[in-house]
């Protein structure tokens, strides 16, 4: 517990200082997310192309007093589509949406929207900001590239550069989302609003609040720094998860969640306006329960708390209906493993399955049933990939999975915008740094384990032989004596029964197959109880392969490469770097894990300064520090030296606390290297060989000397 509360002090500093550094609505998708919470706030629930709002300072969008329906939106896009079918000399019904080269966008019966109404929006954004984006690998194999800027007479066909720009000009819409505060691109449209609304119904609280108190910015803030907290749940749940995976080692659990807490994609992601700490947290839980459910069985309690987190997680994010549909027949699994008699197994399976589905089902079906009605599927992913084209001929599957430039640029994704790395001093060689830290860590634990597998089996031989050669060898049968003959004198003796056993019949040996039960009870026996450790970590690497999957797929249907997408696996891999730290030297103190955290934290916050740099330039002239302490000064903080050194001075105490933890856990759960030592075996010496202590016999009685009278 100590250490994981250090773990959360760190993280908590280093998300606190980006949610309160990083300017507001500077990050992609942020005012989208602002955006569904605020209208989830307001009593309606928004499609993908409602457009944007302004309702805070310095949100992008169209007016706060602008209101644009999606009736109003898909009439604006139908015109827009008119209009482009009858410039293209084509009829309506083959008009295209315009996107990145051939790209065309999905038709109503592609969708599965009513014939009466448009398909969704389909506008790239490489074509209209002309920013570096991945696609295919060039030929020098870094897979990244700047798609030109096209003009209103490229490609040959006079098209507009979005079919936003001409929504806003249609008849169909309003005035007020005329002019240069109308849609002029797809960023002004709720493109997220294909996820569920638990997390925007969260936070539209403190943003609401903010609005009606007259302070919408800290009601911004606020909201941020409520999403620091979904972060700190998260790293309690991936602690959860590690102590029920490796129930031996406690070690493991708080460094995972130490390193967890210092990954910069996690921490950006929790100290911004994003859905991706409460997700994590939420899909994480339902892991541990899983597991517990796995290794202890059902109660109540496990079953209603992991019923309540599945929940939760397919509330939350598109992404964890797909994570249920996984979590849901593991515990039915996990019930059966427990339970008694083959058709009782059966029977306690499907029903734990059935009303994990019908939780589900009750509880947030209605909006994924919604999706499929608007949008065609359950997550609308390729959709949005749609609406997001990045090259002409997106990669296949096979192709992604084979590109280094795609696993390279999704890994430093992890540490925070790739091309930050090499602005300033390169810190590319600290990712590499720590891949090497992981294989050389997970070589060491691997031959420590094969080392003490070794020495045990070696002691157990030893301890067989031993015993063998203790057996005492069979001596000579002893045969009773011989009756003597009797004297021609005596009597004869009584006449002895002869007690000799009579003939046994020839009867076939009966096979003795008590050494074959035993062997295949206890066979059984082993795998039953190891039964479900092996389902658990089964489970994790579904897991792992759901989350890559699902970046796949985005990336191969058009979408952009975001690393955000693999983050429900990146606990996984901190998992795995805990575990490399710990074969390190000094990890019987805790000190690479200790060591590594820090210079994670670090790095973290010079990718802080960098993205600060990024998005205001006026910044680069400065230091991490200056550039730090500059960005509270624009936020609005009172105190930013006080603010800087109040966060440093968290973040030290956290580590403290997880320093004291590990050294306390690590010594105790971190396993030692067999090393062999001479066992010595010699008998005490004595000076003189002790004497024989004298055994004096029995003196046999003698007579009376008295002399009788």
């Amino acid at each position: 517990m100590v250490g994981v509360s250090g773990a959360s002090l760190v993280f908590a500093a280093l998300a606190t200082l980006t949610a309160l550094a990083i300017p507001p609505f500077t990050s992609a998708d942020e005012a989208q997310h602002t955006s569904y919470a605020l209208e989830v706030g307001s009593g309606s629930l928004p499609v993908i192309d409602t457009p944007v709002r302004s309702l805070l300072p310095g949100m992008p969008g169209i007016p706060a007093d602008c209101v644009v329906t999606p009736e109003q939106a898909r009439a604006g896009l139908e015109a827009a589509r008119a209009r482009l079918a009858h410039e293209g000399g084509s009829g309506r019904g083959s008009a295209t949406v315009p996107g990145a080269g051939t790209r065309e966008g999905p038709r109503a019966g592609e969708t599965g929207r009513p014939p009466t109404s448009s398909p969704p929006l389909a506008i790239p954004v490489a074509a209209e900001t002309g920013a570096p984006q991945p696609g295919r690998p060039t030929a020098g194999g870094t897979g990244t590239g700047t798609a030109p800027r096209p003009t209103a007479g490229s490609a040959g066909n006079g098209r507009p550069l979005s079919v936003a720009v001409e929504m806003a000009s249609a008849g169909g819409m309003p005035a007020c989302a005329h002019g240069p505060r109308g849609v002029h691109s797809n960023t002004q449209l709720t493109y997220t609003a294909n996820h569920p609304p638990l997390f925007y119904a969260i936070q539209s609280v403190p943003l609401e609040a903010g609005i009606h108190s007259g302070h919408p910015i800290a009601g911004f803030r606020a909201a941020r720094l409520l999403n620091v907290v979904f972060g700190i749940a998260a790293l309690a749940a991936i602690a959860w998860l590690v102590r029920e995976l490796v129930p031996a080692r406690p070690d493991l659990a708080v460094g995972t969640a130490a390193v967890m807490g210092t990954v910069g994609m996690f921490v950006n992601s929790c100290g911004q306006l994003y859905n991706d700490g409460l997700s994590l947290a939420t899909i994480v839980a339902g892991l541990a329960a899983t597991v517990a459910l796995l290794r202890r069985g059902p109660s109540a309690m496990r079953l209603l708390c992991l019923a309540a987190v599945v929940l939760a997680a397919a509330a939350t994010r598109a992404s964890g209906v797909l994570e249920a549909g996984l979590l849901l027949p593991v515990a039915g699994i996990a019930v059966a493993l427990h339970s008694g008699g083959r058709w009782r197994r059966l029977g306690f399976g499907i029903a734990t399955v059935a009303g994990g589905a019908a939780v589900v089902c009750a509880g947030i079906g209605w909006f994924y049933w919604r999706n499929i009605q608007l949008y065609g599927d359950l997550t609308a992913s390729g959709l949005i990939a749609k609406m997001f084209p990045i090259s002409e001929k997106p990669m296949t599957a096979g192709e992604i999975l084979h590109s280094r430039a795609f696993a390279w640029a999704i890994y430093r994704g992890f540490y925070g915008r790739p091309r930050l790395l090499t602005d300033g001093r390169d810190l590319t060689d600290g990712p590499k740094l720590v891949l090497l830290v992981l294989v050389a860590g997970l070589t060491l634990a691997a031959l420590r384990w094969t080392a003490r597998r070794c020495a045990v089996l070696w002691a157990r031989g030893a301890r067989l032989l031993a015993a063998r050669r203790a057996l005492p060898s069979a001596g000579p049968i002893a045969l009773p004596p011989a009756r003597e003959a009797p004297d021609d004198g005596a009597s004869d003796p009584a006449p002895v029964p002869d007690l000799a056993p009579g003939p046994v019949p020839d009867l076939a040996p009966e096979p003795d197959l008590r050494g074959t039960r035993d062997a295949t009870a206890g066979f059984l026996g082993v795998c039953r109880r190891r039964a479900p450790g092996a389902f658990a970590w089964v489970l994790i690497m579904l897991h792992v392969a759901v989350a890559a999957a699902t970046l796949v797929g985005y990336v191969a249907a058009g979408g952009a490469w975001f690393a955000r997408y693999l983050l429900p696996a990146v606990p996984v891999a901190t998992l795995l770097l805990a575990a490399a730290l710990a074969a390190l030297p000094g990890a019987r103190r805790g000190l690479p894990t200790v060591v590594t955290v820090a210079a994670l934290a670090l790095m973290t916050c010079v990718m802080t300064g960098r993205e600060l740099a990024f998005k205001l330039p006026a910044l680069h002239q400065y230091d991490t520090v200056g550039r730090l302490r500059s960005a509270l000064v624009v936020s609005g903080a009172h105190a930013p030296t006080f603010t800087l050194w109040t966060l440093g001075l968290v973040a030290l105490v956290g580590l403290a606390l997880l320093t004291t933890a590990l050294w306390s856990l690590a010594t105790a759960a971190v396993p030692t290297w067999p090393v062999p030592r001479p066992r010595v075996n010699r008998r005490p010496t004595f000076a003189h060989r002790p004497m024989p202590r004298p055994v004096v016999a029995n003196a046999p009685p003698t007579a009376d000397p008295t002399p009788s009278s």
